[in-house]
């Protein structure tokens, strides 16, 4: 999805691949997502599949997982999934935003992070 993104974006991206095309132009933007989504896939490869899951009950500290309502790369249930193999694993949902949520909800944000720190 990622990697065709520029020249072939699905509908719910095509508004991601526009603010990627006129903040980069159309061929810096399609070598910067094909140079991610390689670059992921090389690291996924050399850890073995997957980078995650397979270890996330080795953590032992305090997890705070964060995700926008409509996160379309990273939504709550994966979240969540997530969270439920890390023993202290908390999830909040960041209601209204996407994917950016440090841009959607700032202060919330902020103010989310820096009360679970306080707690932790």
């Amino acid at each position: 999805m990622m990697y065709n993104i520029v020249d072939h974006p699905i509908p719910s991206l095509e508004q991601f691949r526009d603010y990627l095309v006129s903040t980069y132009g159309e061929a810096n933007a399609r070598a910067m997502t094909q140079s991610v989504v390689a670059a992921m896939s090389d690291i996924i490869k050399q850890s073995g599949g997957e980078l995650s899951h397979s270890k996330a009950d080795k953590i032992t500290c305090p997890v705070l997982l964060i995700a926008g309502e409509h996160d379309i790369f990273a939504p709550p249930a994966i979240a969540s999934e997530l969270a439920a193999r890390i023993r202290k694993a908390e999830v909040l949902v960041a209601e209204g935003a996407e994917h950016d949520v440090y841009g959607d909800r700032p202060e919330w944000l902020t103010h989310t992070i820096l009360d679970w720190v306080g707690k932790h």
